[in-house]
């Protein structure tokens, strides 16, 4: 289960129920006036096409998903009440807003029409149909605002419901779905469209703690602000990091338009389908451009291992890539090596990595991959750093702590059970295997291993020279400098 989208709620704080009248007496009236304009200007258009997908043909017609269907209204009022702070509130009722405005968008810029005629119905299902009718013409169709809503709603309701209630509203809201296209209200394009609306909204508005920034909030997250004023000594270091983490926007910044280009040739080619998928790798690579470009590892929202579904849908192409990748460029090596006794480094590792490793505890590195779930089961911490860049001094820090908490608590462990603690470098013996890993144990898992020796009064250069001995990594000879600010003073050179 993805963990919440908000920050827990302060105990003090009290349910915002008139502030959800607000935004209720608010957003309805602005979806029902938008939605009905785009349903008029639509049809007063000479020519409206349709898009619809061969095998659509069979889909049924189930008069009695009426129901289900019109059920989201209600839904969607007291759904609102359901937050139980302010900041809940304000990022659900954004993100309702904001899948309205996008699609009310699209339907004005790319008008699209229902092309099946509706069975006649009569009795109570009848009644509902005609009272559809009357609001809403078969003019709205791609993305499909009753999908993008859905699965907003759906995510707000998960969130609150426990028990049985979360069981049957998971049922209900699948019959929801279904009814889209049972009603003769949308083709399948319509719906998943609809999704990827939907997915967007829910990861472009996470709240707490994912919240993108922007102007002065981004400027002052860049890499060009992220240290304090510099020595002379690291001026040229911090100038190459910020370099490169500008020449890694920019790269990535290229591939999203090297795919939109890729999407307008399709386009000119009538590939309507092949154009919007191809939408969705550009997406991805434009925002982890932004990672790059001062929003950081938030671009991934993950905590605790685990990152929010809506982020791994909306950057799927480049997890996979990303994952593919790092198979690749360890197919060859090992994928893990002890580098110190108990202590190893490697890649991300997959649930069969950590069986055959034997691994006790995990320090995950990786930003841009969610943790096995063999992974959580062990002694599991999480410090995210991006890739192919040098860590902030907090980053490091905070590695390196994780490093010296888990191999306390291992060692807490064998002294409890009587074992041997007497061990070399600083690390007790028969004190589990610990596993340090970013996305192929090259870079960011040296790097952590380094910091937490330094830390131990060890020469960067020399840890690091120790670790080539083991694996080949890939560590900038101006990154050793800023290692060396990681040794206590007075520490023994």
């Amino acid at each position: 289960m993805a963990l919440p989208d908000l920050a827990p709620t302060a105990a003090a704080e009290r349910r915002p129920i008139w502030p959800a009248v607000l935004w209720l007496v608010f957003l309805g009236p602005f979806f029902f006036l938008s939605y009905g304009y785009a349903n008029h200007y639509s049809s007063a258009l000479p020519h409206v096409g349709s898009f619809v997908y061969d095998w659509e043909q069979g889909l049924p017609f189930w008069p009695w998903t009426i129901l289900p269907y019109m059920s989201i209204d209600l839904f969607y009022a007291a759904s609102l009440f359901l937050c139980t702070s302010r900041a809940e509130l304000r990022t659900h009722a954004a993100r309702l807003f904001a899948a309205t405005v996008v699609s009310v968008v699209c339907f004005l810029v790319f008008p699209l029409r229902f092309s099946y005629t509706r069975p006649a119905t009569s009795g109570f299902n009848g009644w509902l149909f005609d009272l559809l009718t009357g609001f809403d013409l078969p003019f709205n169709q791609a993305p499909s605002l009753h999908i993008s809503l859905l699965m907003i709603l759906w995510t707000c309701y998960a969130r609150h419901l426990r028990g049985a209630w979360r069981w049957t509203m998971h049922a209900w809201f699948t019959l929801i779905g279904v009814s889209v296209l049972t009603t003769y209200q949308h083709h399948f394009i319509d719906v998943w469209t609809g999704a990827a609306v939907g997915v967007l909204c829910l990861y472009l508005l996470p709240g707490a703690p994912w919240t993108l920034r922007f102007g002065r909030a981004a400027a002052a997250a860049s890499p060009d602000a992220q240290a304090p004023t510099p020595k002379a000594s690291h001026v040229s270091s911090m100038d190459s990091d910020v370099a490169r983490h500008r020449q890694l926007a920019r790269r990535y910044a290229l591939g999203c338009v090297a795919f939109l280009l890729l999407a307008l040739v399709a386009l000119q080619m009538n590939w309507v389908t092949v154009t919007l998928l191809l939408c969705w790798p550009a997406f991805a690579l434009a925002m982890v451009a932004l990672a790059y470009r001062g929003q950081g590892e938030r671009v991934f929202q993950k905590q605790d291992g685990r990152m929010r579904w809506p982020a791994r849908w909306a950057l799927g192409t480049y997890l996979l890539a990303a994952w593919i990748s790092s198979r690749l460029y360890t197919r060859r090596v090992a994928p893990y090596v002890e580098v110190y006794p108990g202590v190893w480094i490697g890649r991300a590792p997959s649930a069969g990595d950590l069986r055959r490793g034997g691994f006790t505890a995990v320090v995950d590195l990786a930003a841009e991959f969610p943790a096995r779930p063999a992974a959580l089961r062990l002694d599991y911490a999480q410090v995210s750093m991006l890739d192919l860049v040098f860590p902030t001094e907090a980053q490091l820090s905070a590695a390196a702590g994780a490093i010296v908490a888990a191999r306390q608590r291992a060692e807490a462990t064998v002294q409890k059970a009587g074992g041997d603690v007497s061990g070399r470098g600083g690390v007790p013996a028969s004190s589990g295997r610990l596993l340090i890993h970013c996305a192929l144990g090259y870079s960011r898992s040296a790097l952590a291993v380094a910091a937490w020796r330094a830390r131990q009064g060890e020469d960067p250069e020399s840890v690091l020279a120790h670790l080539r001995a083991h694996r080949a990594i890939v560590v900038a000879p101006a990154w050793v400098q800023a290692l060396r600010s990681m040794i206590p003073k007075g520490a023994a050179e």
